[in-house]
């Protein structure tokens, strides 16, 4: 009976790094372009590695590289160097794109004014924003960057 708990803990323990592992692997993305349309308000695109798929209104984490020595004393200081942004492209098209403010935080700062071909990482891809094809029409309310999540859909 022992042996029968110990095992099933052991296969527990495997699944669950195999989960962690799938969801926090990292992949380096090369920024290609940034629009800025209005003020603040920015356009960011991003390579899209060729085995990379998602669903649409998925989110992830992007972590900026390092662009300074200094990047140890902003985390110090709790300033972040990495954020979770919503993925505003869908899974066909041949780019990732980002839809985001710089609101003044000194990671919006870096990230829009990386140069092209900086790396930036994209990790812990996931969505919770899911619509089930009903074939019915849809109506969807969203503002500002809030058009990011349903732009996909």
């Amino acid at each position: 009976m022992l042996i029968i708990i110990i095992s099933i803990l052991v296969a527990i323990c495997l699944i669950s790094w195999g989960v962690i592992t799938y969801l926090g692997r990292s992949q380096a993305l090369s920024l290609k372009s940034i629009e800025n349309f209005n003020g603040d308000l920015y356009l960011i695109h991003l390579t899209k590695p060729t085995n990379m798929t998602w669903k649409a209104g998925a989110y992830a984490k992007f972590t900026l590289p390092d662009t300074s020595s200094t990047t140890n004393k902003n985390e110090a200081k709790g300033e972040q160097t990495s954020r979770w942004l919503t993925i505003a492209s869908t899974p066909d098209e041949d780019e990732i794109l980002i839809l985001t403010h710089n609101s003044g935080s000194n990671f919006k700062n870096t990230l829009t004014h990386l140069p092209a071909g900086s790396e930036i990482e994209m990790s812990w891809l996931d969505s919770s924003l899911t619509v089930k094809d009903t074939n019915q029409p849809l109506v969807f309310f969203a503002s500002d960057v809030g058009i990011s999540a349903l732009r996909p859909l």
